[in-house]
């Protein structure tokens, strides 16, 4: 290695100014996410809405706060003084000093931070364990990461190929997982939209009128959607919504009128008063566009995962508008001019 790239004498690298202010900004606004996430859940149980609605006001929200916590935590965790030199690091936090020598360092990498297009440095020991993780906030980020790599892919052992390696490899097994689960999902959600496209079609082509055995009236566990069970003769039991007005009216009653198909008794509806889920996700348009949409995502995971076991990586550099492909967190190319083999 040139001597640029491994000075002779400590650098030090301080963070004048830690994180324990903005990190409790960032917790706060976390915590007001949960609530305004919990606040919504409990709203949707009395006033019924839409799936997309109810993911847009408690899915979302819990979504950003999990990366307000992990930005909170990731301020909080910052060291106070890093000192790199020729015989190791020495990372000094609000409990004290340590000095790790280069060998108890088995690995140094910038990973993508949660929720976001930033990287952080991540340290390990020899075991894979971490040692330190340092984000662009830390002052002179760049320049402590590039030095630390340095140091560590200067090393004449492969400690750090192999920890990347296996780290490499349970991403990839996960995105595997991830992959076969959406597309298992996508099936489920085209074959299910597929039934009620059909039993649709089937109730208005041989639909007949007739009665149905009343099993049981009810409110749901909400305490305001008013629900009845029926039975059509030779079917299984159905669980309805009802309008209020028709399910007061039902009070007492053995007997519903129901229009049902003689030749599958199992595909019927209420001939009035039964309230029609209208929500997009259930019509046949929304129910193929979500299958859809779940199988793409089920392909790319799919496909990248024997890319990411060979630990390549692909992600974008806000600071610089490139694209760039990382190999165990080193860049081995950039859209950009000068970065590929620098590890930026």
């Amino acid at each position: 290695m040139s001597s640029d790239r491994e000075p002779a004498v400590d650098e030090v690298f301080e963070n004048p100014g830690p994180g324990g202010g903005s990190a409790r900004y960032f917790f706060l606004g976390g915590l007001a996410l949960v609530a305004i996430a919990i606040a919504s859940f409990l709203l949707a149980i009395s006033v019924p809405s839409g799936q997309l609605s109810l993911h847009a006001t408690t899915t979302l929200p819990l979504i950003v706060a999990t990366g307000l916590f992990a930005r909170a935590f990731a301020l909080r965790g910052l060291p106070d003084r890093i000192v790199v030199g020729p015989d190791g690091m020495e990372i000094e936090t609000r409990r004290g000093a340590r000095k790790h020598p280069w060998s108890e360092i088995g690995s140094a990498a910038r990973v993508n931070v949660l929720n976001s297009q930033k990287t952080c440095l991540r340290v390990t020991d020899t075991d894979g364990k971490a040692i330190v993780r340092v984000d662009e906030s830390f002052p002179d980020y760049e320049r402590l990461a590039a030095l630390v790599e340095s140091y560590v892919d200067a090393k004449p052992d492969d400690t750090s190929a192999r920890i990347m390696a296996r780290k490499a490899r349970r991403m990839a097994l996960f995105t595997f997982a991830a992959g076969c689960f959406l597309a298992l999902a996508a099936v489920f959600i085209a074959l299910d939209t597929r039934e009620r496209q059909r039993a649709d079609g089937l109730l208005a082509a041989k639909g007949v009128p007739g009665e149905a055995e009343i099993v049981r009236r009810f409110t749901a566990p909400n305490g305001v959607t008013k629900r009845i069970e029926y039975r059509v003769a030779g079917s299984g039991v159905k669980n309805v919504e009802v309008h209020p007005a028709i399910w007061d009216l039902l009070e007492g009653a053995e007997t519903i009128v129901v229009v049902y198909v003689p030749d599958e008794p199992d595909i019927s509806r209420l001939d009035f008063g039964e309230v029609r889920d209208g929500d997009f996700t259930k019509s046949p348009r929304g129910g193929y566009l979500l299958a859809a949409l779940g199988g793409l995502m089920a392909l790319f995971m799919l496909g990248y995962s024997p890319i990411a076991w060979m630990g390549y990586d692909l992600a974008f550099d806000d600071k610089r508008r490139t694209w760039k492909v990382t190999r165990h967190g080193r860049v081995v190319w950039s859209s950009g001019k000068g970065d590929a083999g620098t590890g930026r």
